[in-house]
């Protein structure tokens, strides 16, 4: 996965999760002391079902507390230890399930799911020497190819996003780049270089995956051995 993708990820995610651990924290007390009753052995293995759930390394999550939508649409009881009854819930939606544990031991975290999808954009510099925007990407952007189509008298030299440069190049880019540009609605791709004399316009294709982040929610992983 991209910096760009990392960065805009943990930023969202730091911002949501410190607001819902407020709320999670309220019923930790009484959830200790409902624990303490329970096998040391059972409280050991929901923990760490439920750690390689919210870990990169599991089968759900993209990055640390992120899950992926897709994953978690098409999980199954597979995540559940062998032999061992469980339930794994995020909010309100059972997501996978071995078994009918009757009581156990029930262990929580906060996430948020993510949900990347792709989006194709155009547009158009008409004059490099201004530099002005040729597009704007959507919400979220995080990684994307850039397709730059100029003619042959125009060089285009540097490229930025919401007036970073993401690209340059003193002899100029033709073709098809990977880049990692700024999220968010209405952040601009701008071009600068030299014109064509007369100016003649230079053709730009973005495809670009946006991340889609929800509101934060709790992930309950119930095992009862």
């Amino acid at each position: 996965m991209q910096r760009g993708q990392a960065n805009l990820v943990a930023l969202v995610v730091g911002v949501l999760l410190v607001g819902a651990a407020v709320t999670l924290a309220v019923g930790a007390g009484a959830d200790a002391f409902a624990r303490a009753d329970r096998s040391p052995a059972e409280a050991r293995l929901a923990a760490s079902l439920a750690d390689r759930l919210v870990s990169p390394r599991g089968p759900l999550a993209a990055r640390e507390n992120v899950l992926r939508a897709d994953a978690v649409a098409n999980a199954t009881g597979d995540v559940c230890p062998a032999t061992t009854a469980c339930r794994v819930t995020v909010g309100d939606t059972t997501v996978a399930a071995a078994g009918t544990p009757a009581g156990g031991t029930t262990v929580r975290r906060i996430v948020v799911v993510a949900d990347t999808h792709s989006q194709t954009r155009t547009g158009r510099a008409t004059r490099l020497s201004g530099g002005g925007p040729a597009l704007s990407l959507p919400r979220g952007t995080t990684t994307g190819s850039l397709t730059i189509r100029a003619p042959d008298c125009a060089r285009v030299r540097t490229v930025r996003a919401g007036g970073r440069v993401i690209l340059h190049a003193p002899r100029g880019l033709n073709g098809t780049y990977r880049v990692s540009p700024p999220g968010g609605e209405g952040t601009a791709l701008s071009f600068t270089g030299r014109d064509c004399q007369p100016p003649q316009p230079v053709a730009a294709v973005v495809r670009v995956e946006a991340v889609r982040i929800t509101e934060p929610a709790v992930m309950a992983v119930t095992v009862d051995a």
